[in-house]
């Protein structure tokens, strides 16, 4: 379970698409990182048209480091922490849709823009260099009586 998301919003690095003209620079984009309580581990979900992908990084691994810091200064980032608002899944085609799916929203945003003011108006924290360290994972629970630290 990961009870809150970093949803980053980005120009990708691919060829200009026909529906860029629909989008605005910085936000052609979104993916999501986020720390997975029941695994511990760092979970990043990058959707695209063609197929959705899922990192795994394990703690202190220093690509997940290096890469939400990087993300953190060069792309805009909103923390959200996810509902179950959602009945039946909507058109859910490219990246929107697959990240309203996974934050589990209702919303009718179909432009990465747009969705972004959505997260904003719904509850989102904008998140930048100021206020975001470079994430530490956090025991969610106690560790058992007789484990390592405990």
């Amino acid at each position: 379970m990961v009870p809150a998301w970093l949803v980053c919003f980005l120009d990708n690095d691919l060829p200009r698409r026909w529906w860029d003209v629909w989008t605005s620079p910085g936000f052609r984009h979104i993916l999501a990182f986020g720390w997975d309580i029941d695994g511990q581990r760092w979970v990043v979900v990058d959707p695209s048209t063609s197929h959705m992908a899922f990192h795994l990084f394990e703690p202190g691994d220093p690509q997940v480091g290096g890469y939400m810091g990087a993300a953190i200064e060069r792309w805009t980032c909103v923390r959200f922490e996810p509902r179950q608002e959602r009945g039946l899944a909507p058109f859910a085609f490219g990246c929107v849709g697959a990240i309203k799916a996974l934050l589990g929203v209702r919303c009718w945003a179909q432009r990465p823009r747009a969705f972004y003011r959505w997260l904003l108006a719904n509850g989102g924290e904008r998140v930048t260099r100021e206020t975001y360290a470079t994430p530490q994972p956090s025991r969610a629970r106690p560790l058992p009586p007789g484990s390592a630290g405990g």
